[in-house]
């Protein structure tokens, strides 16, 4: 699977295919940037209340509350995939994944749990039903939510919804992301080979991480 990514030839096909651009509107009065399926990332300023003066400015983004999904084998495995998402050049230029590239020169690979936005009316289950079914190519049984995180408390003001979610790993089906991503592979892990990857720092993003924390000390608690 090959896809060309940069934000002059997205634009160009989806003005071509669909005739819109990329979707995001400025609203100049209110200072924010909109998008029907990322959010809005909105610019906050904090004035000085006499002066008037610009005390602190800074983007918030808020996205639509998807899922994050642990998903759980019937053994009681943590089912991982490794993807790779590619990096915006900064001049522009058309891009190609996956290749053979430096590291960090167009992306890079991570290893993670399923994730998403949610589709058009769709519920925090329904979403964490399909996000794993999509990206981890197996059956779901069951969903149960746990908690929720947030990605960094300053720029982030939503919440993240985290759920367990239980797989019949015994089925097989093919792996599927979004455009901007390539999905390479899924893998079972064992709940201490889990934590030897975070510790070791094979895990490294930092939703993953909480999410996957979240699970464990989640599990810990439910035994005793």
């Amino acid at each position: 699977m090959t896809n060309r990514l940069s934000v002059e030839s997205t634009q160009r096909t989806l003005k071509r295919d669909t005739g819109c651009s990329l979707g995001w509107r400025w609203d100049q009065e209110n200072r924010s940037l909109s998008n029907t399926k990322f959010g809005e990332v909105r610019q906050v300023s904090i004035l000085d209340d006499e002066s008037g003066k610009v005390l602190w400015d800074q983007p918030v983004h808020i996205e639509p509350v998807g899922a994050i999904c642990v998903p759980i084998t019937k053994s009681g495995k943590i089912r991982l995939r490794r993807q790779f998402r590619p990096t915006v050049h900064p001049g522009g230029v058309e891009q190609q994944f996956p290749e053979v590239l430096p590291e960090g020169e167009w992306g890079r690979e991570f290893l993670g749990v399923a994730r998403g936005f949610p589709e058009k009316g769709e519920s925090e289950e329904k979403t964490a039903r399909r996000e794993t079914e999509e990206e981890t190519s197996v059956a779901v049984l069951g969903v149960e939510r746990i908690g929720e995180i947030n990605a960094n408390a300053a720029f982030f003001h939503h919440m993240i919804p985290v759920f367990v979610v239980y797989i019949n790993e015994d089925f097989k089906g093919d792996l599927s992301g979004d455009i901007n991503e390539v999905i390479l592979e899924g893998f079972d892990c064992p709940v201490d080979r889990v934590r030897r990857l975070i510790s070791g720092a094979h895990i490294q993003d930092a939703l993953d991480i909480s999410a996957i924390s979240l699970y464990l000390f989640w599990q810990e608690s439910q035994q005793k």
